[in-house]
């Protein structure tokens, strides 16, 4: 039996070939709100506008609900602060030049 504790946060990064746009996956299964830093490697020319998806449970536990919103902070590296329980999406846009 292993008794370690698993990783409350968990990420993964992707290119969307079509936009160029590359999105943060975020899954923080901790119970309080988690401030992450997000260093974004090989991209350049990230906006500081950034579109956010948040799914959170609904109040009875069983489903998740989206909501949208916006980022300010964005770039190459930054700090997010992800909702308890939730399953994020941050897509990050090439600034415009």
């Amino acid at each position: 039996m292993d008794d370690t504790q698993a990783d409350p946060v968990y990420s993964v990064v992707t290119k969307d070939t079509k936009s160029g746009d590359t999105i943060v996956k975020v899954v923080n299964t901790k119970a309080d709100k988690t401030p992450v830093d997000i260093k974004v490697a090989g991209a350049a020319n990230i906006s500081t506008t950034a579109a956010v998806t948040t799914l959170t449970q609904t109040a009875d536990g069983q489903n998740l609900a989206p909501a949208s919103s916006t980022f300010n902070g964005a770039g190459t590296a930054f700090t997010y602060e992800f909702e308890p329980k939730s399953v994020t999406f941050i897509r990050l846009a090439a600034a415009r030049k």
